[in-house]
């Protein structure tokens, strides 16, 4: 795609470097690009992690339609976190229709390609003017603990047989969506290869302190550690019952404070910059 507009709904906040920030690095290459950030998928709760993202959402939301490289642009649209409000929903759809028509404006994108990454967006983009309609799934949200399962079901049905493509990120999801959409395909993710082959042949590359000194074997992975994403019970077996292997975790953890606080073997990181992790991969065996 070249001297195109795209806008992509997102499922998740600017910054996290998903799948969704690496396509709007991408395309905006060759194309004007404009990420909406995440709306989310349940009401707040009043915890430090919670209110921290409600300030960062403000903050993002005053800033405005943010430049973040010469075609690319990031907007954070404001919403009332109350879901399950008949009058709230509406206010809500009112508010967005309004701050993307203005970003539209602003930006000169009349009809777009749109590529959304969750259900939650359906109402929104379902008549917006565009170009071509892409429902990119990469989880199925409706096996989220925080979603309304036959909600997520419904809505996700309804953005499948409105999108004109659907790409799936595994073979699972994209034979489940077929049903609703026969032009549904397999894109399995990508990564950086040029980041992380450093980790093989960059000779300049050392290991990251915090796991230099690990024994191997080492297992690793990166990414948000959470009890949607993560099988804790899975990885505490692991650990019991094979003591000599070392579980090394990377990423923003919204887990219990002392979920593996008893397996001295898995090992909380903590969040790092996305630039950091291949001196962390050059020590990891199995990822």
């Amino acid at each position: 795609m070249e001297n195109e507009n795209i806008i992509l709904f997102s499922s998740d906040d600017w910054g996290w470097k998903t799948s969704k920030y690496q396509l709007a690095i991408r395309f905006s290459r060759q194309n004007k690009v404009l990420f909406i950030s995440s709306i989310g998928f349940r009401t707040p709760t009043v915890s430090r992690q919670d209110l921290s993202r409600i300030f960062n959402k403000l903050k993002s939301f005053f800033k405005g339609i943010r430049r973040i490289d010469e075609n690319l642009y990031v907007l954070t649209p404001l919403v009332i976190p109350l879901r399950k409000n008949r009058i709230i929903k509406w206010l809500n759809l009112l508010f967005l229709r309004t701050q993307v028509r203005w970003a539209r404006s602003r930006l000169g994108m009349k009809k777009p390609y749109i590529f959304v990454f969750a259900q939650n967006w359906y109402e929104l983009v379902k008549k917006m003017p565009r170009k071509r309609l892409i429902n990119y799934c990469v989880d199925e949200h409706s096996g989220f603990k925080v979603a309304d399962p036959e909600s997520f079901k419904e809505l996700n049905q309804r953005m499948c047989q409105q999108s004109d493509i659907v790409l799936c990120s595994s073979n699972l999801l994209t034979e489940n969506y077929k049903k609703f959409n026969p032009n549904t395909y397999h894109i399995s993710h990508g990564v950086n290869y040029t980041l992380f082959s450093k980790a093989v042949f960059g000779t300049d590359l050392e290991t990251a302190p915090e796991v230099a000194g690990l024994k191997a074997p080492v297992l690793g992975f990166w990414g948000h550690i959470s009890y949607e994403w993560v099988d804790a019970d899975l990885l505490k077996y692991l650990a019991e019952n094979r003591p000599n292997w070392t579980i090394v975790l990377i990423g923003r953890n919204s887990m219990a404070a002392d979920e593996f606080a008893s397996h001295g073997n898995i090992l909380l990181i903590g969040e790092k910059n996305f630039e950091e992790l291949p001196s962390f991969c050059k020590k990891i065996d199995v990822h």
